[in-house]
């Protein structure tokens, strides 16, 4: 619903005290998504490569892949989404499992070749 209104969604679980949030909360967090969101939007006119490179730069990150999406999955189970894309990019296979709750993603895995590449995020 908030996508489609082109607004934002704010959900407050389990309130806890402003010194609590200040140690351990994400200053900044909206400011960063709007500002990402402008980024985008200002590139994805000219194309999704010149997007994807702004994307890139504005998180200081490596790159990405661009391959054809050889399988897709989403379930709707208890409340979660959970999903994952595998992407084919010549001899190699990039899988995304993601795991959403319906305010939130709570975690990914991002594997190559089945192997397991990183962290949860």
């Amino acid at each position: 619903m908030a996508a489609e209104l082109a607004g934002l969604v704010a959900v407050a679980r389990n309130p806890v005290e402003a010194g609590y949030v200040r140690l351990n909360g994400a200053p900044g967090a909206i400011y960063q998504a709007i500002s990402l969101g402008k980024i985008y939007l200002k590139e994805i006119i000219f194309s999704v490569e010149k997007a994807m490179e702004a994307i890139i730069s504005f998180f200081q990150a490596g790159g990405y892949v661009h391959g054809q999406v050889e399988q897709f999955t989403l379930n709707l189970k208890g409340g979660f989404d959970i999903g994952q894309i595998k992407v084919k990019f010549g001899n190699l296979c990039y899988s995304l499992s993601l795991y959403w709750t319906q305010v939130s993603s709570d975690s990914g895995n991002l594997s190559l070749n089945s192997q397991r590449i990183n962290k949860e995020l």
